[in-house]
């Protein structure tokens, strides 16, 4: 983990980990940075205020290390806390997060959204369905919870659907976007949705707008390339090291890997 922005809260399970800052380790590590409490050790808890610059660069320093990422969005909802978005001024924060839409200025998202339609649905309640058909439409989680379900569960349409073990393939929190590729497609081409959408929590709000909508208040600056991911690197697998399986799941299996490159150590998910 590089010394980029911190959004998780980060739970050593097991191993250790070492802290370096320009290119130094960091003798004794930081206290105040991993820490210690109730039989935990710990990083990241300033990001559950607000997200931080990570000053330090964290690598593993154990043959094996078992993390558990919290993102604070996933622990506002465990804590009951709420993260419904309640200013236009925090829905159009919430858009300019995407890599799609960041190069709008916040008058432009205003007058967009003037055209969005914003819905409020009931726990199980079809939101969208993944039909394999285009879909020209972006949806932004403004309050509640929606479950992402898989699209070969096929659903005949609007209504409502009990979700059972082995639908959902992920879930969206308040500020979450879901089809933000659209806006790149515009309203003439683009692909069906990756997953059907499922409300899962009492008054879940989404707000919906068009690709067609963005097209007529951006204009040409949909042409411009998307800003590349914060903090994403590339990787090439060919430099990849694979070690042992650490985890199994319902869609896939973790392993160790090992950039020869780097010396760097990752957690590899790898979907069947």
């Amino acid at each position: 983990m590089h010394a980029l922005q911190l959004e998780k809260l980060f739970v050593i399970k097991f191993g250790e980990v070492q802290l370096y800052q320009d290119g130094r380790l960091v003798e004794g590590g930081d206290p105040s940075f991993v820490q210690e409490a109730g039989g935990f050790t710990f990083f990241g808890a300033e990001a559950l205020q607000a997200p931080v610059r990570c000053k330090y660069t964290v690598k593993v320093a154990s043959e094996m290390l078992h993390l558990l990422c919290l993102p604070k969005s996933q622990l506002d909802s465990l804590m009951g806390w709420d993260m419904s978005l309640k200013t236009t001024d925090q829905v159009v924060a919430a858009l300019k997060k995407s890599r799609y839409l960041s190069n709008l200025s916040e008058v432009q998202i205003k007058t967009m959204l003037q055209a969005s339609v914003e819905v409020k649905y009931s726990p199980g309640d079809v939101i969208a369905v993944a039909n394999g058909h285009p879909n020209h439409r972006v949806f932004l989680v403004k309050s509640g919870e929606v479950t992402l379900v898989s699209p070969d569960v096929h659903i005949a349409g609007p209504g409502q659907l009990e979700i059972k073990q082995g639908m959902e393939r992920g879930r969206l929190a308040p500020g979450n976007i879901f089809n933000d590729e659209a806006v790149m497609h515009g309203s003439g081409g683009g692909a069906g949705l990756k997953a059907s959408l499922v409300a899962s929590a009492p008054n879940t709000v989404i707000v919906a707008f068009t690709a067609a909508d963005v097209e007529r208040i951006a204009g040409a600056q949909l042409a411009e390339k998307p800003k590349p991911l914060s903090g994403f690197k590339s990787i090439d697998f060919a430099h990849l090291e694979y070690h042992r399986i650490v985890g199994t799941g319902q869609f896939g299996l973790v392993r160790v890997v090992r950039n020869t490159r780097t010396n760097e150590v990752y957690a590899l998910k790898v979907r069947e």
